[in-house]
């Protein structure tokens, strides 16, 4: 912002947290998944107990006139599902919960005593 008193210029500024980098972007481990910036949900492509792929579309948010999928950040299980169609939503609202599927082969770490 900028502002003139008779001769004189003042500019005030604030930084812009962007958090759009990646829709719905939850931990690399899991975890939940959040609305990247208030919308509608126009489509829900899962439900609870469904297991996807990363980068495997959960739902479309539909905001400034454009849709956005918002999708799997791992491989998993989703374990919870907080979004149907038509609902409207805010940003950082929670839209669903991923859990980490564990890897065929791998076994899950003991704690050694």
């Amino acid at each position: 912002m900028d502002l003139w008193l008779g001769r004189h210029q003042h500019q005030f500024r604030r930084q812009v947290v962007r958090r759009w980098g990646r829709a719905g972007a939850a931990g690399a481990t899991g975890g939940t998944v959040t609305s990247p910036m208030p919308g509608k949900i126009v489509k829900v492509s899962v439900k609870q107990g469904d297991a996807v792929v990363e980068g495997e579309t959960l739902c479309v948010l539909e905001a400034m006139k454009m849709e956005h999928a918002v999708r799997a950040p791992v491989a998993g299980i989703v374990q919870e599902l907080h979004s149907y169609e038509g609902a409207q939503v805010q940003d950082g609202q929670v839209l669903a919960v991923v859990v980490a599927a564990i890897p065929e082969g791998a076994e899950a770490a003991t704690v050694a005593e």
